[in-house]
């Protein structure tokens, strides 16, 4: 990684009441705060009756399947996107390194 990010991620967290996976998202810059949100509205529609309750004209066994993955995929948004953004700055820091000896070679 490019020293700059480096620098950005050493940084102390803020001490507030953010919880700390939020605060590294907000550190990498993968944060999505409607995330938490959408899963809470998802988890909160589920019912005694196995699933999402607007999904009540499939099987059981169905419901139950699509409302799980459904869920995990709503849970993978952010550990993906963070992930892929951890990927890109070390990316970035090749790419500067490789800049930079490409010039002391030819300069």
């Amino acid at each position: 990684m490019r020293t700059e990010d480096l620098e950005r991620l050493a940084r102390i967290y803020p001490n507030d009441n953010t919880e700390p996976d939020r605060r590294f998202n907000i550190a990498v810059g993968s944060s999505v705060p409607s995330a938490p949100k959408l899963i809470a509205a998802l988890l909160s529609d589920f019912t005694d009756n196995f699933g999402v309750s607007w999904w009540t004209t499939l099987p059981t066994e169905e419901r139950m399947l699509i409302g799980d993955y459904f869920c995990q995929c709503l849970m993978g948004i952010e550990t993906n996107l963070v992930e892929a953004r951890l990927h890109y700055l070390e990316l970035r820091g090749l790419r500067t390194d490789r800049t930079n000896e490409y010039k002391m070679r030819w300069h």
